[in-house]
C-alpha cells in the first residue's frame, strides 16, 4: 500500500524527476485496478522510491548488527522478490495480475536477487544465467550441504549453487517456464511464447531484437516455426512434470503440483 511511508524518506524524493519511469500512458484495453490508480500518479512515485529506500536501509540495519555479532561469515543473506513490478511499462503498474488478460511481461517477470556471505561469496559477481523459483529451493539446500527434496513425482528445477561460489553448473539450460491464471509461458535467452487459452490471445516475442516486447510475432506466418517449436517445448515440459489434468490451467483452477515430503528425525524420548 502506498501509505504510511515515513516522512524521512519521502522527503528524499519530493523533487525528483523520475527519470528511471518511462512515463507511457494509461494502457486502456487493458489495464487493471492497480494500473488504473498508480500510472502517471506522481504520489505513487515518491511512495515506490521512498519504501524501496526504506528497505534498503533496514536490510543494512540488519546486516550490520549481524556483522557487530561477529556472525557475517556464517550466515547467508537472500535478498529477492516474489515477482518484478511494472513501473508505466507497457502503460501498466504492478505485477501480472494487474492487467486484463494477466501478463507476463518482462517487467513482471524478473526479480532482483542478491546472495551474501562473506568469506564464501565473493562481493561484485554478477551471473547473467536465466533461473526461476522452483530452482531456489534445490539451490539453498545444495549451498547448505542439505538432501535434496523428495517427492513421489518428478520436481522442476536444478541447484545454481556453484553460480553463487564462482564456479559454472554443466549444461545449464538457460530456458524458464511458467504459469500464471489462463496463461503459460516459456522463455529462452531469445525467444518468448505466452500462450493463453481460447478467448485469449496469444503472444510472441523475439527478445534479442525487441526486449521490450512490442512486436507481437504470434500470428506471424514468418516466425510459425518458432511458434510451433516453442509450443512443443512448453508442453513437453509440464507433461514431464506429471501435473495432473493438462487442461486445468485454462479455468484458472487450482491445480494439484507434487508435494514435497518433509524429512523429519524422531527426537529421543
Amino acid at each position: 500500500p502506498y501509505s504510511g511511508t515515513p516522512e524521512k524518506y519521502l522527503e528524499m524524493y519530493r523533487d525528483s524527476e523520475f527519470t528511471t519511469f518511462p512515463g507511457e500512458p494509461l494502457n486502456e484495453p487493458i489495464a487493471h485496478n492497480l494500473s488504473k490508480q498508480n500510472v502517471g500518479n506522481r504520489e505513487s512515485k515518491m511512495h515506490y522510491y521512498g519504501l524501496v529506500t526504506a528497505i534498503d536501509d533496514n536490510v543494512g540495519r540488519l546486516a550490520q548488527k549481524i556483522d557487530d555479532l561477529g556472525l557475517s561469515e556464517d550466515t547467508l543473506i537472500v535478498y529477492l522478490s516474489d515477482h518484478g513490478f511494472l513501473l508505466e511499462d507497457h502503460g501498466l503498474w504492478g505485477k501480472g495480475n494487474t492487467s486484463w488478460p494477466y501478463n507476463m511481461y518482462e517487467g513482471s517477470m524478473l526479480v532482483p536477487a542478491f546472495f551474501h556471505q562473506p568469506g564464501r561469496i565473493a562481493p561484485g559477481q554478477r551471473p547473467t544465467v536465466a533461473t526461476s523459483f522452483y530452482d531456489f529451493a534445490p539451490t539453498l539446500l545444495d549451498y547448505l550441504g542439505l538432501p535434496p527434496m523428495e517427492s513421489a513425482k518428478p520436481l522442476a528445477g536444478r541447484s545454481y549453487a556453484p553460480y553463487l561460489t564462482g564456479g559454472a553448473v554443466e549444461n545449464w539450460d538457460e530456458t524458464v517456464y511458467g504459469e500464471y491464471q489462463y496463461c503459460r509461458m516459456v522463455r529462452e535467452p531469445e525467444w518468448k511464447l505466452i500462450h493463453r487459452t481460447e478467448g485469449f490471445y496469444s503472444e510472441l516475442y523475439d527478445l534479442s531484437n525487441d526486449p521490450d516486447e512490442r512486436t507481437n510475432l504470434y500470428d506471424d506466418p514468418a516466425h510459425a516455426g518458432e511458434r510451433q517449436r516453442l509450443h512443443a517445448k512448453l508442453d513437453g515440459w509440464f507433461a514431464a512434470l506429471d501435473c495432473g489434468d493438462r487442461d486445468l490451467w485454462k479455468h484458472a483452477k487450482q491445480k494439484a503440483l507434487p508435494s514435497y515430503r518433509r524429512v523429519t528425525k524422531t527426537p529421543p524420548a
